[in-house]
């Protein structure tokens, strides 16, 4: 493997993200602001020589290393950075070539589920403690939280990480045809 390898992947990763993904929710210059940071801000050789129980700290750094990143306008949308960030981190893990370059497996177990308005609702269908879900450029750190603690317990029920309950929520997974979700009741 070529050594620039890596980072044309974490290039490739970055690129892909579009104004789908974040459908209207930064001005102008937002998108290539983000792209940008996932591409340059992101020292995954730094990162992978953490331990895991350093990710929680390095992933808050780089939310608000994004936030400063972003124009004016969108520096206040911490829900909106972190949504990239955990997108990107997760999209780094499926990676076979980052995930080996970079050791990433050890973080697996500490990477938050994306959240967004499909993930939100879901777990707020299984769990009715967490707050009514609005707006990932709304979401707050503390009720980020709370829906990220839900949902490592509903993943541990299932024997999974966090981060893969977005496999079976993103885009609404209807919650009522599936048996292979628990409730927090």
């Amino acid at each position: 493997m070529h050594k620039d390898f890596p980072s044309k992947v974490q290039n490739f990763i970055a690129n892909s993200f579009s104004s789908s993904t974040i459908r209207n929710m930064v001005s102008k210059g937002g998108l290539e602001s983000i792209q940008q940071f996932l591409k340059t801000g992101i020292n995954l050789d730094d990162l992978c020589k953490k331990d895991a129980s350093d990710y929680a700290a390095a992933l808050n750094e780089l939310t608000e290393g994004l936030l400063r990143a972003l124009p004016e306008p969108d520096q206040k949308k911490w829900g909106l950075t972190r949504k990239c960030l955990n997108l990107f981190f997760r999209d780094a893990l499926y990676n076979f070539y980052l995930r080996e370059t970079y050791d990433l497996n050890k973080f697996e177990a500490e990477l938050e589920i994306p959240l967004d308005s499909h993930v939100g609702k879901e777990l707020r269908n299984l769990d009715p403690a967490l707050p009514v879900w609005t707006t990932v450029i709304g979401l707050t750190c503390d009720q980020s939280a709370k829906f990220q603690e839900s949902a490592l317990k509903i993943a541990k029920r299932q024997g999974i990480h966090r981060v893969h309950l977005d496999i079976y929520y993103w885009r609404g997974s209807k919650t009522h045809d599936t048996t292979y979700l628990i409730q927090l009741r």
